[in-house]
C-alpha cells in the first residue's frame, strides 16, 4: 500500500466559462501534492479555452475535442490518468476545503488495506440561486446499501475509484446519459462493498429546476433500466415513486399552470417536512 498514492482528478467540461474557474481553482488549492489535474472538453466555443490555456502549466493534460457526453469524457480521461485513485469532478462543482484531498487519504488507505475501490463522502448542493449550501446528500454504507436497492443513488461527484475497480469493472457505460455513474458504482459494490468517508468533499452546483422534466423522466428511465439489468430490484420504489410525481406534476401544469403547479408542490413538500432541494 502507498503511503501517499497519486490522486488524479478528472474535470468534464462543455461551454462553462462561468464556474470552471472556481473548480480548477478548488483542485489547485489542495494542500494535498501528490495529485494531477486531467480536464477533457468537449469542443467548446465560449471562453473555456482562454481558461484551459491559462492555467494550462498547473494541468497535466487537457484536450479539446467533440466527445459523446460526460461518461466518454470520463472515459478518455481514464486512459491518461496515471493515480492510484481516481476522482470525477463536474465543472460546475468544487472542492470545499483546500484539505479534502489530505483529509481524504486516511479514508482512502483504509479502504485500500479492507480491498475496497470506492469510497464515498457527503455532498454539498450548491444553490446559484442561492449562493450557498442548501443541502448535504449521502448517507454511510450500512444504510445507503438499503437503499441502494430503492433505486436511490449515490452522489457520485467528489468520490474515489481505485484504479482495480477499473480493471475488475471495464470503464464507463457510453450508451447511457445520465446515469452511467451509478451503473458503474453499482457493477463494484454489489459485490464488494464501498467505503463512507465521514465528511463533505465537494459542492455540487445546482441551478434550482434547471432539469428539464423531459430529461428527470429520461433519466428515470434509465435508472429503472439499470435497475432491472443488473437485478438491483424488479420494482425500486424510489424510482417509481419519482416517475409517479413527475407525471402529477405534468399533469397539473397542464390543468393550473407551471407556477401554481410548481407553488402547490413545494407547500405539499413543507408540510411533509421533505422539501426537495430545488425549494430549498
Amino acid at each position: 500500500m502507498t503511503e501517499k498514492p497519486l490522486i488524479s482528478i478528472i474535470i468534464a467540461v462543455l461551454n462553462n466559462e462561468s464556474t470552471l474557474e472556481r473548480c480548477i481553482n478548488s483542485v489547485l488549492a489542495q494542500t494535498y501534492k501528490q495529485k494531477e489535474l486531467i480536464i477533457m472538453d468537449g469542443g467548446s466555443v465560449d471562453g473555456t479555452i482562454n481558461i484551459l490555456e491559462k492555467y494550462s502549466a498547473h494541468i497535466s493534460y487537457w484536450e479539446s475535442k467533440p466527445d459523446k457526453g460526460v461518461y466518454h469524457a470520463w472515459n478518455k480521461g481514464l486512459n491518461v490518468a496515471s493515480g492510484d485513485w481516481i476522482c470525477f469532478i463536474g465543472s460546475d462543482d468544487f472542492l470545499i476545503a483546500d484539505t479534502v484531498l489530505t483529509s481524504a487519504v486516511q479514508y482512502l488507505n483504509r479502504a485500500e488495506q479492507k480491498g475496497i475501490n470506492y469510497v464515498y463522502g457527503k455532498v454539498g448542493v450548491f444553490s446559484h440561486e442561492h449562493g450557498k449550501i442548501v443541502a448535504y446528500v449521502n448517507t454511510p454504507w450500512q444504510q445507503f446499501k438499503k437503499d441502494i436497492r430503492q433505486g436511490k443513488f449515490i452522489f457520485h461527484s467528489g468520490s474515489f475509484h481505485h484504479r482495480k475497480l477499473f480493471d475488475r469493472q471495464g470503464y464507463f457505460d457510453e450508451s447511457l446519459r445520465f446515469v452511467g455513474d451509478f451503473e458503474l458504482i453499482w457493477r463494484e459494490v454489489k459485490d464488494n462493498g464501498a467505503f463512507f468517508m465521514d465528511m463533505a468533499t465537494i459542492a455540487m452546483g445546482f441551478g434550482g429546476l434547471t432539469m428539464s422534466m423531459d430529461k428527470k423522466k429520461r433519466m428515470l428511465k434509465e435508472a429503472l433500466f439499470v435497475c432491472r439489468k443488473h437485478n438491483i430490484s424488479k420494482f425500486p420504489v424510489f424510482i417509481m415513486g419519482m416517475r409517479i410525481k413527475i407525471g402529477l406534476y405534468a399533469a397539473l401544469k397542464k390543468i393550473i399552470g407551471e407556477t401554481l403547479a410548481y407553488r402547490l408542490g413545494y407547500y405539499y413538500s413543507t408540510i411533509r417536512k421533505k422539501a426537495p432541494i430545488e425549494y430549498r
